[in-house]
């Protein structure tokens, strides 16, 4: 019961909340120059701004970016172009200062749309250089930011302190909109497959609010299959909006690992 209370109470403070930018990189400073900028290894990166706003990745390319505990780094993955046809692609954020590791990504799949991921395992502010890897793609972002509140949200929240889930745990998924909705569509993936958990790859999120503005699904985990090990984040949550405005799929991810079975 405590439990249920605390994140009521949570979606109750987050939907009262206002977006604070704490960094934010967009056509303004897509810049290759020095290590406070873009940059990559011996070769310089290929980063360009694009007309009407945002920037396309070419090559591989790393940044200085500070991530703050609690904080959310979001993103809008606007485009994904193959530079070559039946070649290895694939995409990802990484940062390894501290051996946090991988934040999120894809191989040979490249969804489109706004991608929120809350930075629930960090300790202390990590200040180091995020990794965009890069194989085989044009990737063209409208912005990515880190804020302290999005205004819309999409995030898995696991027992305190939990980094590997196992049968038994409780999560709760949780859909924060900036405009109400009357419906949701909510699916788990790991990477291009879909993950199941408890016999199905869908999510039954529930309005927990008056104005249909907050969704939210409590599981328990029974059981649960994989084509391999889950890593730290390594399963992908997407939800659709039906009769709202928010135009676009949004992306969040499962903050913890999964039991090797």
């Amino acid at each position: 019961m405590r439990f249920v209370l605390g994140i009521l109470l949570l979606l109750v403070l987050a939907a009262k909340a206002e977006e604070q930018v704490l960094w934010k990189l967009d056509e303004t400073n897509a810049k290759v120059n020095g290590r406070k900028e873009w940059y990559m290894g011996k070769e310089p990166p290929v980063v360009e701004p694009v007309e009407g706003g945002g920037f396309v990745l070419k090559t591989q390319a790393a940044h200085q970016l500070t991530l703050h505990p609690g904080a959310w780094l979001v993103f809008e993955l606007a485009d994904a172009k193959m530079v070559e046809q039946n070649k290895y692609t694939a995409w990802s954020l990484h940062c390894h200062k501290e051996k946090y590791g991988y934040i999120v990504g894809g191989v040979h799949n490249m969804p489109l749309g706004l991608y929120t991921i809350k930075m629930t395992d960090l300790e202390k502010p990590i200040t180091g250089g995020v990794i965009f890897y890069n194989y085989n793609l044009h990737l063209t972002f409208k912005y990515v930011k880190m804020v302290t509140e999005p205004e819309n949200s999409l995030c898995a929240i696991v027992p305190e302190g939990k980094k590997i889930l196992e049968v038994g745990d409780k999560i709760t998924i949780v859909l924060k909109l900036k405009e109400p909705c009357e419906d949701v569509s909510c699916k788990l993936f790991q990477d291009r497959y879909p993950f199941s958990l408890n016999g199905t790859d869908a999510v039954d999120l529930k309005a927990v609010d008056d104005d249909c503005k907050v969704w939210q699904a409590d599981i328990t985990i029974k059981s649960y299959q994989s084509k391999r090990p889950v890593g730290m984040r390594g399963i992908r949550i997407k939800a659709s909006v039906l009769g709202g405005k928010l135009d676009m799929p949004i992306y969040g991810v499962i903050p913890a690992a999964f039991k090797k079975q």
